[in-house]
């Protein structure tokens, strides 16, 4: 059930907990799903997810943070990722003509950040030559 947006000043936090938190998710996806169903194209974005638990998008980004304050938050949210990256892999293959915008929302990383090319990470190492008894310290120049 959608809540209302009620937070002011000395009011309580949007999501009590955790578990209230992956409810709000399950909840969430259920609605999309059901929604798409009804022929009402809805992408599952994190401003439609706020409206629907009753949040701001800053209260969000605290819960994803993972600070100890929100221990497990996350966790919960990232079935809603594993949800969208299925939602647009769906929606490209279905509809050929969605695949560049699909394409272009998979690259996103909260959507799954999917690469085209493999990334290459260089590390810098570094070279210490030692000299030893009886090795003058020139022998390397």
């Amino acid at each position: 059930m959608p809540r209302k947006n009620q937070r002011g000043p000395g009011k309580p936090r949007g999501i009590e907990s955790a578990e209230k938190m992956a409810e709000l998710v399950d909840l969430y996806i259920s609605k999309n799903i059901s929604d798409n169903q009804d022929g009402n194209i809805s992408p599952p974005t994190d401003y439609d997810f706020c409206q629907f638990a009753g949040i701001g998008l800053s209260t969000l980004n605290d819960y994803l943070r993972e600070e100890d304050t929100y221990k497990g938050y996350s966790a919960a949210f990232k079935k809603l990722i594993g949800y969208r990256e299925n939602y647009f892999l769906s929606a490209g293959l279905k509809n050929p003509k969605l695949a560049g915008v699909t394409n272009f929302a998979l690259k996103q990383r909260k959507n799954g950040g999917y690469e085209d090319r493999p990334t290459v990470q260089v590390e810098a190492r570094e070279l210490t030559i030692k000299t030893g008894e009886g090795m003058p310290k020139d022998s390397f120049s």
